[in-house]
């Protein structure tokens, strides 16, 4: 596996254009995670781990949490994140960060972390430690850094994508940066799984390389992260690229253009992303539902294996939530035709009445998804392998 491992890596990060000799690997995600996230969900885990590992308590990393407090760039930072971070640096940080407190005084969007910094500011006022100077980390300026590399790396192939797709489980952050360099952006999150007894906390991160997949790993505590699973659908992750997010970069297609060209690309990670993401953005055009009709209709009835048919039970739901009278028929029709009762379940939804107020029934082959597809066509047209699920 070593031998296999040595063998590709160099043309793979050649391929990538990234460099990652100058921070580990795993020091390195949480860097990108401090400087992108915005959400408790995302910084929650990281600093959990920074309290749990002392080798981790270095400027590499508490310099970021620091930041993170005060960068303009967080300057609508949710109160929770705040306390978090705040906490965080208070238990962790010592008087390296007295500075920071100081301007957190003023900045501070709750009382309790207001008077927290007002705390730290007297604990340390006579300390002569070097100072930790808000601001000699540039956030905004990183931010740009990470999208100018993601939009360098242009030219995704299926030969990266089937080198990704044999990344195998139980691997370390360390293998994964060997074989593909750093990746184009880092998605840190936790959810919690529980049932009557238990409560369990699955804390991942998500490392994606534009246009070629996404390896996630799950922490277990006193193992650290190792790999679970891998996708490469081309264009599925798309949309949390950097160049995409907080903002979308002049010269890349808007959100509902990307809808489109996710929902006609084929690849099934990219159908659900974007029937889900419509779905649950709350207002979806009655184009995209009239495309969406025409996909379920030619489809469903060849639709095999259970992730295609939840790709179709999406289409459903954005039917049933978004279609109105127009799409009654379209969803009888595959009520009646399916021999899948997950399908037909969902064909079989009450419809909303929030949906389309346009009552003329939609008929098969309205709409040309030829002309679509050349309308919005694939950003990769040379990525065609693809495994795995979103």
């Amino acid at each position: 596996m070593k031998r296999f491992w040595l063998a590709v890596t160099a043309t793979f990060c050649v391929a990538a254009n990234v460099s990652w000799a100058d921070v580990a690997p795993r020091i390195w995600a949480y860097q990108y995670v401090f400087a992108t996230a915005s959400a408790p969900h995302q910084f929650e885990p990281l600093l959990r781990h920074l309290k749990q590992e002392p080798e981790l308590q270095t400027p590499e990393l508490l310099d970021y949490v620091a930041q993170a407090l005060v960068s303009p760039v967080n300057e609508d930072l949710d109160m929770q994140s705040e306390k978090l971070l705040a906490r965080s640096l208070e238990k962790l940080g010592g008087a390296r960060y007295r500075d920071t407190f100081a301007l957190l005084v003023d900045k501070a969007h709750s009382n309790d972390i207001h008077l927290l910094a007002k705390s730290m500011v007297r604990k340390y006022r006579k300390r002569t430690e070097t100072q930790f100077r808000p601001g000699s980390i540039n956030f905004a300026r990183l931010r740009e850094n990470y999208a100018a590399a993601a939009l360098a790396a242009s030219n995704p192939t299926d030969e990266q994508a089937q080198r990704l797709a044999a990344f195998p489980t139980e691997a370390s952050i360390d293998d994964l940066f060997a074989l593909a360099g750093k990746p184009h952006a880092v998605i840190s999150g936790q959810v919690f799984v529980t049932d009557l007894i238990i409560r369990v906390r699955v804390q991942r991160m998500g490392f994606i390389y534009r246009g070629i997949g996404r390896v996630t790993f799950e922490y277990t505590d006193g193992i650290g992260w190792k790999s679970r699973s891998v996708v490469t659908d081309p264009t599925a992750l798309e949309g949390l690229l950097p160049y995409r997010y907080p903002v979308v970069l002049a010269g890349q297609p808007s959100n509902e253009e990307l809808a489109y060209t996710q929902l006609l690309s084929g690849h099934l990670a990219s159908m659900k992303m974007a029937l889900e993401t419509q779905w649950r953005s709350g207002k979806v055009s009655p184009e995209f539902v009239d495309t969406t009709a025409e996909l379920l209709l030619k489809g469903h009835a060849k639709a095999e294996g259970s992730f295609a048919i939840d790709v179709h039970a999406w289409m459903c739901r954005v039917l049933v939530t978004y279609g109105g009278p127009r799409h009654a028929s379209v969803l009888q029709s595959v009520a009646a035709t399916t021999q899948n009762p997950k399908l037909r379940k969902y064909a079989l939804l009450p419809q909303e009445k929030t949906g389309n107020p346009n009552t003329v029934p939609y008929v098969e082959g309205s709409v040309s998804l030829e002309a679509l597809r050349a309308r919005y066509p694939q950003p990769y047209p040379q990525r065609q392998f693809t495994s795995g699920q979103i």
